[in-house]
């Protein structure tokens, strides 16, 4: 079965290969995928991809469910993540509009203080210019994990790290005693200084924080 990104992806690529004129810009481009953005979270945005300089490409948001904290930015210079911009945003959408094929992808990262795990359909305009590339490209995204990050990310003995590989395995605290030969007081111990460390609420909430720094480094 598939499920909701999924869909999108199907529908949406399916109005990108087959409608045989090309838009007159981004924000027109852009409708034709609106009605697909059709449930919480979800985010639509297109970028002008002309400039030589990639800190010049503008961003036009549509829809923005999901808060990427660009602070009512224009321009991807003028973004407040610089890193997150150069690795995930200005790399992935020249991809796609050098080769001119669309782009899917999982992107984990931390934005600011928000670590994120997001799918993303990038579609580009079908023609390209002089410049041998796209002007522009639309995007789909939907949020799988959006949390806050540590203040101050904290450094683990090696013990914690296998007590928290062993709960995001989905253990359960004596499990977890039993495989590391540990009491289970002395893993009920760690696990709450870990979620207060993490300043997590609960052990399912600790888990999603774990998942996300380890694939957002």
């Amino acid at each position: 079965m598939l499920g909701a990104f999924d869909e999108r992806v199907r529908a949406a690529l399916d109005i990108w290969s087959s409608d045989p004129d090309t838009p007159a810009n981004k924000i027109e481009d852009a409708e034709r995928f609106r009605r697909l953005v059709d449930t919480p979270r979800m985010n639509l945005q297109a970028l002008s991809m002309g400039a030589s300089d990639p800190m010049e490409f503008q961003m036009a948001v549509l829809i923005e469910s999901f808060d990427i904290h660009r602070d009512g930015s224009q321009t991807l210079g003028s973004f407040p993540d610089r890193q997150y911009i150069t690795e995930h945003v200005v790399r992935d959408y020249l991809h796609a509009a050098e080769t001119g094929h669309p782009k899917i992808d999982r992107i984990a990262t931390r934005i600011r203080d928000q670590y994120v795990v997001y799918d993303r359909l990038i579609l580009p305009k079908k023609r390209k210019s002089k410049t041998g590339r796209s002007d522009w490209a639309v995007a789909i995204s939907l949020p799988e994990i959006n949390i806050p990050a540590p203040i101050s990310p904290p450094r683990l003995l090696d013990r914690d790290h296998d007590i928290l590989n062993l709960l995001v395995m989905g253990m359960a605290t004596k499990e977890i005693a039993h495989s590391l030969e540990m009491s289970p007081k002395a893993v009920e111990h760690r696990l709450h200084d870990l979620k207060k460390s993490y300043a997590a609420k609960t052990l399912s909430h600790l888990a999603a924080i774990a998942i996300v720094t380890a694939l957002a480094k």
